[in-house]
């Protein structure tokens, strides 16, 4: 009895506003810009961002200029103890370590960072093999073939065009921010006696953090410039903006499309794309 009494208000519901809009569901795609913009740089990254696949707001790929450096951490002391550099931010990837944002007003770290002898000939640095990010874009790669597939299968043309024009716009986008990090390195064989590396690190918190490394650990995670190197040069990256651009704008005609002309098969579609776009922006917020 109760639940035909549920059943029956929602009928009633469904009734009194004509039936079950579904129009809000393409909103979803376009929530978590910010998260997306924040994250863009650490997306593109990896080879596996080119695949052509759903991502969740699309348009924070689509800026004007590309950031020259990785994002640093502003209003901290970062001193040479011994070599009496100074510089007031923390790189990116030794923030990646330090995660400095987490360290408790007035306590104290201490760390010993070297180099392995692999490493001391080659200063690059690279995405981790199958991170999460990794797993995000082959699993939402797949789930893209999955949907063009049913699209295809149900003779939608509509729903088949959409998401193909948002997968492929995503691969543009991604390769328009393909980059790899250039660290600065101290020049192998130099004769000129260097100082020590030692490094102290003084947050406003009155935090302290104490880096024992040598001279080239110190250039390269502290005192050196973190900037990216794009694959794609500025007139090449502007042309794929363009076209990645010309692609949203018309695969968003083309879903308007499909809830102009509302039928089983596009609803079902669009709802199953647009769950996994707001679930991939969750689990972009969580890296």
């Amino acid at each position: 009895m109760a639940g035909q009494r549920c059943n029956k208000w929602f009928q009633d519901c469904g009734e009194a506003f004509g039936g079950w809009r579904l129009d809000v569901v393409s909103l979803l795609a376009v929530i978590g810009e910010a998260i997306v913009a924040d994250q863009a740089q650490v997306i593109s990254s990896s080879p596996l961002s080119l695949l052509p696949r759903l991502i969740p707001a699309p348009q924070g790929f689509l800026r004007a200029e590309r950031p020259r450096k990785l994002p640093a951490v502003p209003g901290l002391v970062v001193k040479s103890i011994f070599g009496g550099s100074q510089v007031n931010e923390l790189n990116y990837f030794a923030n990646v370590i330090h995660n400095i944002e987490k360290l408790p007003n007035y306590a104290i770290q201490e760390w010993k960072i070297s180099l392995r002898d692999s490493a001391k000939s080659d200063a690059s640095v690279g995405p981790k093999t199958w991170s999460p990010y990794d797993i995000l874009a082959v699993a939402s790669f797949s789930i893209t073939v999955g949907l063009l597939a049913a699209a295809c299968v149900l003779h939608d043309g509509i729903a088949a065009l959409a998401i193909a024009l948002l997968a492929l716009q995503s691969s543009l986008s991604c390769a328009a921010w393909r980059w790899k990090p250039v660290l600065t390195a101290r020049v192998s064989g130099s004769s000129n006696e260097v100082p020590k590396g030692r490094i102290a690190i003084r947050t406003r918190g009155g935090g302290f953090v104490i880096v024992k490394c040598d001279e080239a650990v110190a250039r390269l995670l502290y005192i050196g410039e973190d900037t990216a190197l794009y694959c794609l040069g500025s007139t090449k990256a502007k042309i794929a903006t363009g076209l990645a651009t010309a692609f949203l704008m018309v695969s968003c005609v083309v879903v308007k499309s499909m809830y102009d002309n509302s039928g089983a098969n596009q609803h079902c579609l669009c709802s199953v794309a647009s769950c996994w776009l707001e679930t991939h922006v969750g689990l972009c917020k969580r890296q």
